[in-house]
């Protein structure tokens, strides 16, 4: 959190495109928003109950990853990924500058 005054603050978040895409960031953000009103307010947070849970999800993984299924996508796998060598030295260095140039970035804001 950068804190510009007292009346001005920006959030940053950094989130992986694995875990997100454009339509749940705007979920993210619309429920962050409501939960800070919230928190401003002094109420409690009052987000709806989720119809399905992370958990279900992994049921439901687990039940079509069973059998033939899964016998599929292992030699698919094995296949698509025969002779890649395992990790990537150059993107954990990517990584890394890129985090380095972005604190620095965010200390000129």
């Amino acid at each position: 959190m950068l804190v510009a005054s007292l009346q001005e603050t920006t959030i940053i978040t950094t989130i992986h495109h694995i875990i997100s895409d454009g339509w749940s960031i705007g979920i993210f953000q619309r429920e962050l928003a409501a939960l800070y009103q919230e928190e401003l307010g002094g109420r409690p947070a009052s987000l709806p109950e989720l119809p399905i849970q992370y958990a279900d999800y992994v049921i439901w993984q687990r039940e079509r990853l069973e059998g033939e299924g899964l016998d599929r996508l292992k030699q698919y796998w094995s296949r698509e990924l025969e002779g890649v060598a395992h990790g990537n030295r150059n993107s954990e260095r990517l990584s890394a500058s890129l985090e380095a140039d972005i604190y620095r970035r965010c200390l000129h804001v």
